[in-house]
Order: structure tokens, then sequence, then C-alpha cells
């Protein structure tokens, strides 16, 4: 899996770059791995892990301005665009390691979607209840690597869902879009 970014803006650049580096460490993977199991889960951690592993999407992100100041939509994966993991620019204000966990979370959803004999998603659109599955624990787990907890911790922090926001939460008229830049959309034909 890959994600690219193409814009200037130095926040999503540096999470991007972080996200990427958590796809290429084996602990990221080993971590999954020793998971128990997901909820809405069709298929085992290790199984997930290794379809992360392996897959050779290329996901694009794009930053979009949700019509709504309040919106609390930090990101989302729309299967009509398998290509592309959409960020809220009304949202980057974060710690970089949030951006890191929602760009995983998503990449998470796009793995999901290219795969079609197992389902790993989630329900809702809120952690509360999601905190053990795939995209929620998986982001999770990213986040807490990403800022340097040990493997052991990381997966202890994420087995706890200890964090201040949540990745993602919307409600679907949430997501009606503008376009921040053009400079920074991918058009994906």
């Amino acid at each position: 899996m890959e994600v690219v970014y193409n814009g200037m803006r130095r926040i999503i650049r540096e999470a991007v770059n972080g996200a990427y580096s958590i796809l290429l460490n084996p602990q990221f993977y080993d971590s999954i791995t020793l998971h128990s199991s997901f909820d809405y889960s069709t298929t085992s951690p290790p199984h997930i892990a290794d379809l992360i592993y392996n897959s050779n999407i290329t996901l694009f992100v794009r930053v979009y301005q949700s019509r709504r100041r309040n919106s609390r939509v930090l990101g989302y994966f729309k299967a009509s665009h398998p290509n592309r993991l959409n960020l809220n620019s009304r949202r980057l204000n974060r710690r970089i390691e949030y951006l890191v966990a929602t760009i995983i979370h998503e990449s998470i959803h796009a793995v999901d979607h290219a795969i079609r004999d197992y389902s790993f998603g989630h329900k809702g659109n809120h952690s509360a209840g999601n905190q053990n599955s795939a995209p929620y624990w998986i982001g999770k787990l990213a986040g807490e690597l990403f800022i340097g907890k040990s493997p052991a911790v990381a997966r202890m922090n994420a087995e706890n869902f200890i964090m201040d926001i949540d990745i993602e939460e919307y409600a679907l008229d949430d997501i009606e879009e503008d376009v921040v830049d053009y400079m920074e959309v991918e058009l994906l034909m």
C-alpha cells in the first residue's frame, strides 16, 4: 500500500510520510497479528495484517473543506473513489499522530473495500462501540507507533483505546464539501 500527497500543506506531507513509514514497519504488522480478534470482522487479525502488507493500493490524499464550520468529519474513504482518501481542512489543527491514525484508519477501509471475500469495517461513524474494529484499532496502533511507543505499549493503548479525540466521527450530511485548493486535488479518472 502506498499513500501519496502532492499538495503543499506541510502537516499533511509529514502525516502521509509518517503513515507510509508505519506501513513499512514490520512491528506494525506483528502488532496486528498479535491482536486476538476484531469486532465486525469476518477474518483474523493475522490475515488482515497480511492483506494490508500485500496490498498494491495507491491512495491519493485529497484535502477538502466541509461546508459546515463545525463539522466533525476528520476524513473519509468513499467506495466510489477507491484510490482517494479525503481529509477535512477544517480539522487539520491536530497533533500529527492523530492525522497519521486517521490516514491509516481510512487506508484500512480502502483495503477492506478492495478485498471482496472478507469484511473488516465498523458499524456507524462514531468511535463509541467501534474501538475494537480493525479500522479504529489499527489506526490507533499506528498513531501510537508513530510517536515512538514500543509495540507492547502501543498494543495496550490500542486495546484500551486511549485517545483524546475520535479518529472518525460524522453524519452523512457532513460530507458535503467544497474543494479547498485545486492544486491539492488528485483527479482520478
